[in-house]
């Protein structure tokens, strides 16, 4: 999975997860632990995203 920190909002998407997914303004991390160390405290998970990755990966654990 690719995370994107909107670096404008400070909201931390995951690729293809929902539709904000691909802000204008934007850094990429190959890891949610990557994109924690540089935006600190500052950043807050998009909801959508994260309820979609957790879906899909409780299907997969089935």
């Amino acid at each position: 999975m690719k995370y994107i920190l909107n670096t404008k909002t400070g909201t931390l998407h995951i690729e293809n997860m929902c539709s904000k997914s691909n802000p204008y303004e934007k850094k990429e991390f190959k890891s949610e632990d990557e994109a924690r160390a540089y935006g600190r405290l500052n950043i807050k998970n998009c909801k959508t995203c994260f309820k979609n990755r957790d879906k899909k990966l409780s299907k997969i654990s089935l």
